[in-house]
């Protein structure tokens, strides 16, 4: 259904194309240039169905009337202004055409070669005699011609002459006619070859446009190629990938399923292996237990007589024991004995070592009296007393004087400590207080450096939750402004590699697009 709706607009647009070829000049110009725009995007597009179409066709419709629409006040207002001239301007006819020609030579440009009429032949009618019909049919080709100019340039443009004939004019055949014919027919072949140059220029332009046309589509075609062939690279690449991602995968799927495969085959071989092993397991024990039994049985009763045996043995080494016990107490009590006997023995012959100390000790100090008497020892120990006395008496009087000295030092240090001690506690109230002003000030100045601190870090706080919002806005305008860039440079790589030519420009190169020979009558040349 698509390759039908595309068939059928091309069909449209080649009927647009038609028809703004043979009425490119009319008031219907930028419609039909509207509806070949909506064709060519219809057809460029990858949408294209039934419905479409008819859209399209709807489109195109509502595009022609409004240029009709539009059309419509110019044709009256062109109508309107258009007012015939008086009979005095028929007598100026043939003297003003040739002037009239020159000075329009810039509006025929534009103007098809039919409009305009061949000189020659008005002279070849003139010289049959037939002058009314000659001024009539100049005057109303210069009319023609001025007409579509000026509906061509501007539909508002209400400065082109008017010329009407006489219902009767005679023009003889004489000297004067003949100048004027001669001129004419200069005239007619300086803008002959005015024209040749004119159309040998518009080849050359239409030449090099079409070189520039078909570099540039060849151009355009090579990238549009490149372009689809490294879509189809990727294509490929991206296909074969996959293919090569599924088949690795398919194949890893069989290897887990082999695998899976054979670790339940192991696993159902470990089963049955466990499992004999398990029953042979069971028979072991049960023989196991059954021996076990039997030779507990048989360990028991060896027990037992081994018990009565040891038993037998242990009284017999306890008896032995004691036996052995009662003779190392004798045997000790005696040694006790022995050594008890000897340390009184010991202590005896000390004691009569230390009486017999004693006793010359005595006696020594006896003989040391003596000689200290013979040697007057007794009134050097009366001195001695004495002296002692006098010392005593002599160092209580210095007692009591030192005493009377230290409490006099007592009490004036008593009193200055005490002035001191006052001293010291004004001080220390005097510092308490200057201390306990310092540390409410201090509590103050800490409460004061606490909320500014607060204050600060809330401050900061909100500061960086700010920066942290505006940042995370900027980052997101800006990754919405990239997207919007990309997006919109996508759309414009899209546009220019979709989008048909401009408007502007469609009317250049129309013909060319279609493979036919541009700017084959003056029709097109006026488009230039």
């Amino acid at each position: 259904m698509g390759g039908e709706a595309q068939a059928s607009a091309r069909k449209l647009k080649a009927a647009v194309l038609a028809r703004l070829q043979d009425d490119g000049a009319s008031q219907h110009r930028d419609g039909l240039l509207k509806a070949l725009q909506l064709c060519e995007r219809f057809i460029n597009s990858n949408a294209a169905s039934d419905e479409a179409y008819a859209v399209l066709k709807q489109e195109v419709a509502k595009a022609m009337l409004q240029s009709q629409q539009q059309a419509k006040p110019k044709a009256q207002q062109s109508a309107a202004g258009w007012k015939p001239a008086g009979p005095a301007a028929a007598k100026k006819a043939v003297s003003i055409r040739t002037a009239s020609k020159r000075s329009t030579d810039i509006f025929e440009q534009q103007q098809p070669p039919a409009t305009e009429q061949p000189t020659s032949s008005h002279c070849g009618a003139g010289s049959s005699g037939s002058g009314l019909s000659l001024s009539a049919a100049a005057a109303a080709a210069e009319l023609r011609a001025k007409q579509q100019v000026a509906t061509v340039l501007s539909p508002d443009l209400n400065v082109v002459p008017t010329l009407l004939l006489e219902h009767k004019a005679h023009l003889t055949e004489n000297a004067f006619d003949r100048i004027v014919k001669q001129q004419d027919r200069l005239a007619q072949e300086e803008d002959q070859q005015w024209q040749a140059d004119k159309q040998r220029q518009q080849a050359q332009l239409r030449a090099q446009l079409a070189a520039q046309l078909a570099e540039r589509e060849a151009q355009k075609e090579a990238e549009r190629q490149a372009q689809l062939r490294e879509i189809r690279e990727t294509d490929e690449a991206l296909a074969a990938a996959y293919q090569a991602e599924l088949q690795e995968t398919q194949q890893l799927r069989a290897a887990q399923q082999r695998q899976w495969n054979l670790y339940r085959q192991q696993q159902e071989e470990a089963e049955a292996v466990r499992q004999a092993q398990a029953e042979a397991a069971a028979r072991e024990q049960a023989i196991e237990r059954a021996e076990l039994a039997a030779a507990e049985a048989a360990e028991a009763a060896a027990a037992a007589a081994r018990a009565a045996e040891n038993r037998a043995k242990l009284e017999a080494f306890k008896a032995e024991a004691l036996a052995g016990a009662e003779a190392k107490r004798l045997a000790a009590a005696a040694r006790l004995e022995q050594e008890r006997r000897y340390t009184e023995e010991c202590k005896k012959a000390m004691d009569a070592a230390e009486a017999k100390r004693l006793a010359d000790q005595q006696a020594w100090r006896d003989r040391q009296r003596a000689k200290y008497e013979r040697a007057g020892g007794l009134s050097l120990e009366r001195k001695a007393e004495r002296d002692a006395i006098a010392a005593e008496e002599k160092a209580a009087r210095e007692a009591a004087a030192y005493e009377a000295r230290q409490a006099a030092d007592t009490a004036a240090r008593k009193a200055a400590q005490q002035q001191a001690a006052q001293r010291t506690a004004q001080n220390l109230q005097q510092q308490m207080a200057e201390k306990q002003a310092l540390r409410q000030a201090a509590a103050v100045q800490k409460l004061a450096d606490a909320a500014a601190a607060a204050l600060a870090k809330q401050q900061l706080e909100d500061t960086l939750k700010a920066e942290k919002v505006q940042r995370k806005t900027a980052k997101q305008q800006q990754l919405q402004q990239q997207k919007q860039e990309l997006t919109e440079w996508r759309q414009r790589k899209f546009d220019e590699l979709n989008a048909p030519l401009a408007e502007a420009d469609s009317w250049v190169h129309k013909k060319v697009l279609h493979g036919e020979r541009a700017f084959t009558n003056l029709r097109d040349n006026r488009r230039i």
